[in-house]
């Protein structure tokens, strides 16, 4: 099987974000045991993802920075 990004690299950012969201919205639900497991030694809060996953161009994450004072 041969997979190919024909347009733009944002190709790849929304396969890898869709994943991404994937594998968080099932993690409970497939691994529900060994989390509780961790989670009684090691208290944890339920992971989150925004779907569709944010993406902002890299001028955009500069002038955010800037403004946070980084």
């Amino acid at each position: 099987m041969e997979m190919e990004f024909k347009d733009h690299y944002f190709e790849v950012l929304d396969l890898i974000g869709e994943l991404m969201v994937y594998m968080v919205k099932n993690i409970k639900s497939r691994y529900a045991k060994e989390l509780a497991t961790i989670n009684a030694q090691y208290p944890f809060e339920e992971f989150k993802i925004s779907d569709p996953v944010v993406k902002i161009h890299f001028k955009e994450g500069i002038a955010m920075l800037h403004e946070a004072g980084v």
